[in-house]
């Protein structure tokens, strides 16, 4: 009998050792999941960061939030939705140099008128759009004394008169200067809105015909000769 309590102790004691290590079994098999979850998770996040920081810099290729004017030398146009149109410019290069002896002796200014116009549909009168546009010119006249020598200097001493031949005023070229332009309000029909687009290109072929306008006009004017008069008296 007790042989029998003796095996039956020794059982349950044999039980619960068994017990016990089947539960630190558990322990350490749930802790190395666990680690290794830990890891994992690590991993994972490291490669997502990675791919963020990939994926934000090909993004700055497309998008861009930074204020335009700090990188850019001009803006020309922002718009926070649609974007923005600048300019950017090299370092000025200074080329070649000439040594003259001009004489201002003649200033003219000079402006043109120029009218708009954008026809809508059917080119209606209620479609259209009509904008006033004024250049302001000025020309110089001078005359080039870089080739005058002892030869074009007569002198007559019986009559005591010193003669200077100089040569021709020449016109140089029409200066427009862009802070001087003004833009009239746009007028439109009862149909029309918005404002008149021009592209650069257009703006510069309005800009030279309205120089030639000009060119034209201080033909007809004969400035020419008026400088020509003012020469003789600077000189």
């Amino acid at each position: 009998m007790v042989d029998k309590d003796r095996e039956d102790q020794f059982l349950k004691q044999v039980e619960n050792a068994a017990k016990k290590g089947a539960s630190k079994g558990v322990r350490n098999n749930s802790f190395i999941s666990l680690v290794i979850t830990i890891v994992l998770v690590l991993v994972i996040v490291l490669f997502i960061g990675n791919k963020m920081d990939n994926f934000k810099e090909d993004l700055k290729q497309f998008v861009t939030f930074e204020d335009p004017s700090i990188s850019h030398d001009l803006i020309l146009d922002d718009d926070a939705f649609l974007g923005y149109t600048a300019a950017d410019f090299e370092e000025a290069i200074i080329t070649n140099s000439t040594k003259v002896k001009k004489i201002e002796v003649y200033e003219q200014e000079v402006s043109d008128t120029v009218t708009l116009t954008d026809t809508g549909l059917f080119n209606w009168a209620i479609f259209s759009k009509y904008q006033l546009i004024v250049y302001e010119g000025s020309v110089v006249y001078t005359v080039d004394m870089s080739d005058v020598d002892i030869y074009d200097i007569k002198v007559d001493n019986d009559n005591k008169i010193i003669s200077l031949y100089i040569p021709y005023p020449v016109q140089e070229d029409i200066n427009i200067n862009e802070n001087d332009i003004q833009f009239g309000d746009v007028e439109k029909g009862l149909l029309a809105f918005g404002d008149i687009g021009l592209t650069i290109e257009q703006a510069s072929q309005i800009q030279e015909e309205a120089r030639n306008k000009m060119q034209k006009k201080l033909d007809d004017t004969d400035a020419i000769n008026t400088a020509m008069r003012f020469g003789k008296l600077v000189v």
